[in-house]
């Protein structure tokens, strides 16, 4: 092997060659392996010498177990081998690459490095110089400064605990399945408040801090069929939708099932179909009257009809008109989507707040 011609040229020990040999005997013989046991037997032989041997027959050991490992498919190659001595040289020399006049430049793998190495230098004066030393050492600062850390860790898992309950208060009151999402353009995805209430709900003019009277008041302009003013099955109050009022005639609703500005739209759509269907109203190719009074009746018919049409049109398009007041019961919701949408921002900006914290307590107690 490569490392122990290094360390020995080529006359190998032959000792240590016959350690091997015997020792992985006594492992077949034990296990019933075989020869063939490779990384396992190799391991095993490593394990038993490094207790007793020196620097040079542990690298020598360790590259004839390799070997023996090789043998059972399991070894490392030529380049695993370089890369492990380059990599312990320098650990080795990160580690002895100290100041021992000046402990403080040290870190904690350095001074302990350091300490192993005085230690194995000199056993007897390294434990005399520490009973030397004991005496010397403020207990009753170390004491004082060992309650000061547990203080300040339990202060840190307190605020470690608190914040992560805040973080999983925020999962918990905003996601997508209760709450909602969507994705900004600028790619972020925010998650809404399950608790927001959905549209035209009390609750989500709660949520809003919009008044929920305020938005009835309209919805009563508007009027209601049947006296129904709400809730519906879900909760919502919903305002009358314009196509309904075009659909009454057709789906059999009078006008007197409405309220509000809708009686009065649906009513003079009532009063136009009745003016229309009169067989003296003018229709096309169909302006031939025979007598006077059907003339005269015609054009009666035709300017009622026109004046109707004018406040069928005033009721919906006019000022203080259905489309008007459907308007600004619809700005409710818009107000309230967009409330939404500030709320779910402001606690992803919470949440990523809360996770720096948490992220900051991760150090030292003394940081």
């Amino acid at each position: 092997p490569k490392a122990a011609k290094r360390t020995f040229g080529e006359d190998y020990n032959t000792t240590l060659l016959e350690q091997i040999i015997n020792y992985s005997l006594f492992e077949t013989a034990a296990t019933g392996s075989g020869l063939g046991g490779g990384m396992e037997v190799a391991d095993n032989y490593v394990n038993s010498v490094s207790e007793t041997s020196s620097p040079e027959e542990l690298e020598q050991a360790s590259n004839d177990a390799n070997d023996i490992a090789k043998e059972g498919g399991k070894g490392l190659s030529d380049a695993d081998l370089a890369k492990i001595d380059q990599d312990a040289e320098a650990e080795a020399k990160r580690l002895t690459n100290v100041n021992v006049n000046n402990p403080e430049s040290m870190d904690d793998d350095q001074l302990f490095s350091t300490l192993d190495s005085i230690y194995e230098m000199n056993q007897d004066w390294f434990n005399d110089t520490m009973d030397k030393l004991d005496p010397l050492i403020p207990q009753n600062e170390l004491d004082k400064l060992r309650e000061e850390y547990e203080e300040k860790e339990t202060t840190r898992e307190t605020a470690r605990e608190t914040i992560q309950g805040e973080i999983n208060e925020i999962d918990e009151n905003y996601n997508t399945w209760g709450g909602g999402a969507w994705t900004d353009p600028d790619g972020i995805r925010y998650e809404g408040n399950v608790n927001w209430g959905a549209q035209f709900t009390e609750q989500n003019f709660e949520s809003s801090g919009q008044s929920f009277d305020e938005y009835n008041a309209l919805r009563a302009q508007l009027g209601f069929f049947n006296g129904d003013s709400g809730p519906d099955e879900y909760g919502r109050y919903t305002p009358l939708s314009l196509f309904k009022l075009f659909d009454a005639r057709e789906n059999g609703e009078r006008p007197e099932q409405f309220s509000g500005i809708a009686y009065e739209i649906v009513s003079r759509s009532y009063e136009m179909d009745e003016i229309s269907s009169n067989k003296n109203f003018p229709q096309p190719g169909q302006n031939i009257y025979y007598t006077e009074a059907d003339y005269n009746e015609a054009v009666f018919l035709q300017d009622e009809y026109g004046r109707i049409f004018s406040e069928y049109v005033n009721l919906i398009e006019g000022p203080g008109g259905f489309d008007e007041i459907s308007s600004k019961a619809w700005d409710f919701d818009k107000r309230s989507s967009e409330s939404w949408k500030q709320d779910a921002r402001d606690a992803r900006k919470r949440r990523d707040g809360l996770e720096s914290q948490l992220s900051n307590l991760g150090g030292s107690v003394y940081d």
